[in-house]
Parts: C-alpha cells; structure tokens; sequence
C-alpha cells in the first residue's frame, strides 16, 4: 500500500500543476452557469483520475502482481479492480466498457506543446484494456508511424500526427480524433484517454525520489528536426 500511496500523493500534486491532462468525451461541452460548470467540471475528473491511477498502479507493479505480492496487499478478496476503484473516495459509478466486461483507455506520450519542432506528436501510443470481471489487463503499442486517415484533417497522416492536426483545428480535437482512430484500428471503443508530456514525466519520476543516473560525459543532439520541406505538396520536418 506504500506505492499506491507515493502514487496517489504524487500524481495529485501534477494535476494540481496541469503537467498530466487528460480528456473524457474530448470536445463535448456545453454551456451552463458558472457553478454549474464548476460542479460538472468535478465529475467530470473523477473517471479519468480513477483510470490514470489504475493503469499506473498496475503497470507499475505488473512484476510484484506476477509474483502474488502487491495485489495481496491491495485486495483481500482477488478483486483488483473493485479494489481500484474503491481507493478514490466518491467514485462508485459504472465505467464506460465495464457493463461489457472490457475498459478501454488510450494513454499518449509527447515532448510538449511548448516545445518546437513537433511538441505535440503523439510517439507513444498506447491501449491499455482491461477486463475488470477476469482481474486481467492488457497492454499494447501502437506503431506511431501508421499511415492513416486523419478525421480532423480528411486527409492520410502518420498516426502520431493525428493529436497535433486535431488540436490545431480546434482544442480538445486532438484527443477526440485519436480516440476515433485508436478505435479503429484495434477494434475495440476507447472510453477514456490520458496524455502525459515529457515535463510531467520527469515530475512524476522525481516526485517518487526520482532516479539517479552517472552521466559522465555531456550528450548534445546537433540534429534538430525543425526545417520545413515540401514533398508532393505534403510538409515534413527533417534534420538540418
């Protein structure tokens, strides 16, 4: 239970600081009175944090789940899941996909929308699905360099394009659109998805005493990926 709590504290304080963001129903807003947004705003977080603190718990601890250690701790009874979901205060309600026996949540690694030169490529993609009935879960990567349809742009890109093209057209749209394309190709509805950037990376890693690497000579990439050419009238970005 030591972990879980680190984790919990740590990932508390980042969402505090708006360094780990994450969408559900990416785009779909409407408008109401201030206090009714405020409370619509709250529970609104509250099945995305319960699924961020899930997945991390979970893949975090995959070796201590294998060798029957952790999860005892967590649970009593095997349910791993309930368990999950019982460590938020509040959160009871049903999950998108857990009727049918399956949650489904995309998770995105990018360097950040501050960042030049393609900030908010999507490199890591991720579905981690998890079956709440078998106490299972599964995690797999998606190849970020899949040619596919963009829905925000109507046209055909790398995959890991497909955030920043949609975000460009309209905020939230990127997430929308990658839960829409992620979908697809696994077959399977993304009922939520989490992004982290490399800044919130770096914070979580630290924030649980971080780690410490013995760097003795200095690394410096000379090749930055941030001059713009023109194939087939298509805009690349390649190393100068």
């Amino acid at each position: 239970m030591k972990i879980c709590s680190i984790i919990v504290q740590s990932l508390g304080n980042l969402i505090k600081s708006k360094k780990i963001f994450f969408m559900e129903n990416a785009g779909n807003f409407e408008r109401s009175p201030r206090n009714e947004v405020k409370n619509e705003t709250k529970k609104r977080w509250l099945k995305p944090l319960l699924i961020t603190l899930g997945i991390i718990i979970l893949v975090g601890g995959i070796f201590a789940w294998k060798t029957g250690s952790l999860f005892d701790k967590i649970s009593s009874n095997g349910n791993i899941f309930g368990s999950l979901t019982h460590m938020i205060p509040g959160v009871s309600d049903e999950l998108k996909g857990e009727k049918e026996g399956r949650v489904n949540i995309l998770l995105l690694g990018m360097r950040g929308e501050e960042l030049t030169g393609g900030g908010l490529l999507a490199d890591t993609i991720m579905v981690a699905s998890i079956a709440p009935l078998e106490n299972k879960i599964s995690l797999f990567s998606v190849p970020r360099d899949l040619y596919v349809q963009d829905p925000g742009t109507e046209s055909r890109s790398k995959i890991n394009a497909v955030y920043a093209f949609g975000e460009q057209k309209r905020k939230g749209g990127g997430m929308e659109d990658m839960k829409t394309v992620v979908g697809e190709i696994v077959g399977q509805p993304i009922g939520y998805a989490v992004a982290i950037n490399f800044k919130g990376f770096t914070d979580l890693v630290n924030a649980m005493d971080g780690v410490e690497v013995d760097l003795k000579q200095p690394f410096e990439e000379s090749m930055q990926f941030n001059e713009e050419h023109v194939c087939d009238s298509d805009v690349f970005t390649v190393p100068t």
